[in-house]
């Protein structure tokens, strides 16, 4: 199990990720739809920080934040 909050914006891999998680949810919300979430990170790319979630190389959850003093980590290993 992995988990951390990133502070920077996420590479393609996260988005298919969350893409996944997101269709397999029981209530897709189209505030929480993958593009909206993605126009709206690029809109904070640079106070961006995003708690994930990972279990066995898989996403499980993910929130976004914004980060007010630019500070953060990357993922760690639990």
């Amino acid at each position: 199990m992995k988990t951390g909050i990133v502070t920077s914006f996420p590479g393609q891999d996260f988005w298919n990720a969350y893409t996944e998680l997101w269709e397999h949810s029981a209530q897709r919300s189209v505030f929480q739809a993958p593009y909206f979430l993605r126009f709206l990170a690029g809109k904070f790319e640079q106070s961006l920080a995003i708690f994930q979630y990972v279990k066995n190389g898989r996403l499980y959850g993910a929130a976004f934040f914004q980060n007010e003093d630019g500070s953060g980590s990357n993922p760690s290993e639990t």
